[in-house]
């Protein structure tokens, strides 16, 4: 995926990867994505992140630590096949529509046939859960930081990326 803004989107994306259904109405059913064929799964609890030494929270002079101390826990889903692509894109379709009441997109690019997004549930200052998803043709990603962010957080992480 070609990117306009690379550095941005690599410092999200450390965001989401250092700490190595129907969604409107309802939770994501995280359990049916774990039993999905073609659907690879990760999943890293609140006491694995705390378990990560702060070094590693740091990237491209960026501290992450501040996100991490409040996450309750980490989940990426890709997608291997077709059919899982298609069935990740249903689960996830009603985050992708600009006119949501209950998420809000905090960025996106668009290229070509890729879109990556950065969405949450947003009420007054904080944020509920972060998702990047990225929709290309054939593959889908969605990463979701569970836990509950002030726009301070989210504020000092981007203005350390610049």
């Amino acid at each position: 995926m070609k990117l306009m803004n690379k550095k941005l989107i690599l410092i999200l994306t450390a965001v989401f990867l250092s700490f190595s259904g129907i969604i409107e109405g309802q939770n994501i059913d995280y359990d049916k994505m774990l039993k999905m064929k073609g659907v690879t799964s990760i999943f890293l609890s609140e006491s694995m992140i705390k378990m990560m030494p702060k070094e590693r929270m740091i990237k491209e002079n960026v501290d992450f630590s501040g996100i991490a101390e409040k996450l309750t826990g980490i989940y990426i889903f890709t997608s291997e096949n077709e059919q899982a692509t298609a069935e990740l894109k249903k689960t996830f379709s009603p985050m992708l529509v600009t006119t949501s009441k209950k998420f809000e997109t905090l960025m996106f690019v668009k290229e070509d046939n890729s879109l990556l997004k950065l969405i949450s549930k947003k009420q007054g200052n904080l944020f509920e859960d972060l998702y990047m998803l990225i929709d290309e043709k054939e593959d889908f990603v969605a990463i979701i930081l569970r836990g509950k962010f002030e726009k301070n957080d989210l504020d000092k992480i981007i203005s350390q990326s610049h």
